[in-house]
């Protein structure tokens, strides 16, 4: 095979010997990282790599070293600094020759922006970049495998809501707001409902009109999708905008790539649904579903200037275990938390702290409208029971501090505590104001 055939290849050959001399360079377009061939044979691979990849490989080729020269070595990562001082990764995989009184080592040389999507996404995960900046690359990738003949976009609706990258756009592009109102809106679909993980070609007549005329302006002829859901739900959506159509529908080598693709984001879904459901689960109380603890920890580092804490402490709970048994007790709190929960506001945050205590963190609020919303508790709370539950209701004393100047979530929280204790000592069952 001709020589200049071979210096089209992405990759990196070459020759080095046991004192780290390259005697031999092929592919990679005649250079390395910016360093043509010509100024890398004859002189030490060492020269060119940055300082903790020549650290770990200096013993290799240092005078005298026994390096034992494997036929098949661990590939390893290794990073290369480039003549205007820029680094670049790179993934080397060396095969060693020991022959003819000649010894040295072939090495190929891949870099890591030429990973394929697939390997992005696997190295992506193990470093634990999270789903949407694991998305941006996947699309980058693909649109830059593909050179100037498509255009990619990756719309992420999670956790339960749109996100979109949009890679190599024109300026000015009609495409991007036309999909990203479609999808926001709810109205259409751009995609039809194939498996999860699988690529379709979108007939362009089931798009909506605004879209089609956005891929016409751009010069885009044909749409391939594919979604990765979870729980019945779509997790992920990858659009493939391509301005050469495909005829005859998918070639063989695209449905291969995008099907492995799609095992791997489905991968990364899974894993980040998981992580999230454990964050969530170390954070919830779950008997009532209400935050716990360490979750209304977490809360109090976003609460706001006039935000306001309610502590709410139930009068004589343990009289309901005691006379109706615990089961009957848990049953109450849930009942209690869901009351709580309705007499809040959306953007409101309930915990229950422990046993028959809980808190809430209600925001923008003035000293009037919490004394309202502790006055509603109140109410809520001490409303009759359900007749099968047992008892025929329960009592509560409340504490509400003010976040202010000087004031953090955090000493609001004491002064809510101490203002429910008032409560109980001026008679239980209703509200103390903390000044």
């Amino acid at each position: 095979m001709p020589e200049d055939v071979l210096a089209g290849m992405t990759v990196h050959a070459l020759v080095v010997g046991c004192d780290g001399v390259v005697t031999g360079a092929y592919g990679g377009a005649g250079h390395l990282a910016g360093w043509p061939y010509g100024e890398l044979v004859g002189r030490s691979v060492l020269d060119v790599l940055g300082h903790a990849t020549r650290a770990e490989l200096s013993g290799l080729f240092a005078p005298g070293a026994a390096t034992p020269i494997a036929a098949r070595a661990l590939s390893f990562p290794a990073v290369v600094v480039g003549p205007d001082g820029q680094e670049e990764e790179f993934d080397v995989s060396p095969a060693g020759f020991d022959r003819d009184g000649c010894r040295g080592w072939v090495v190929t040389i891949s870099s890591r922006s030429d990973l394929s999507p697939v390997g992005d996404v696997l190295r992506r995960m193990i470093r634990g970049d999270a789903l949407a900046d694991v998305g941006a690359a996947v699309a980058r990738r693909l649109t830059y495998d593909t050179a100037d003949s498509t255009h990619l976009s990756l719309v992420i609706t999670w956790p339960g809501t749109v996100r979109m990258t949009l890679a190599a756009g024109r300026p000015g592009s009609a495409l991007e707001p036309a999909v990203r109102a479609t999808v926001e809106s709810g109205e259409a679909c751009l995609w039809p409902a194939p498996d999860s993980g699988e690529i379709v070609d979108v007939p362009l007549d089931t798009l909506p009109a605004e879209v089609v005329t956005a891929m016409e302006a751009d010069g885009f002829a044909q749409l391939l999708a594919m979604r990765i859901e979870i729980g019945q739900r779509n997790a992920l959506v990858l659009l493939h905008f391509a301005r050469d159509l495909n005829v005859g529908g998918l070639l063989g080598n695209t449905r291969l790539a995008y099907r492995e693709l799609g095992m791997a984001l489905t991968r990364a879904v899974e894993r980040e649904e998981g992580e999230r459901l454990l964050r969530e689960a170390a954070m919830r109380d779950p008997l009532t579903g209400l935050y716990n603890r360490a979750g209304f920890g977490e809360l109090t580092g976003n609460a706001d200037l006039g935000s306001a804490v309610v502590f709410v402490d139930l009068d004589h709970f343990k009289e309901v275990n005691d006379r109706y048994g615990h089961a009957v007790g848990d049953a109450v709190l849930v009942e209690i938390a869901a009351r709580m929960r309705a007499v809040l506001r959306p953007n409101d945050h309930v915990a229950r702290l422990g046993g028959d205590e809980f808190a809430a963190i209600v925001d923008g609020v003035t000293d009037a409208a919490a004394a309202d919303i502790a006055e509603r508790l109140l109410m809520a709370v001490t409303d009759p029971l359900p007749q099968h539950l047992g008892p025929a209701r329960v009592g509560a004393s409340i504490g509400v501090a003010h976040v202010g100047d000087g004031v953090t979530i955090t000493d609001a929280l004491k002064s809510a505590d101490l203002a429910m204790l008032d409560a109980k000592r001026a008679g239980r069952c209703r509200f103390v104001v903390s000044r």
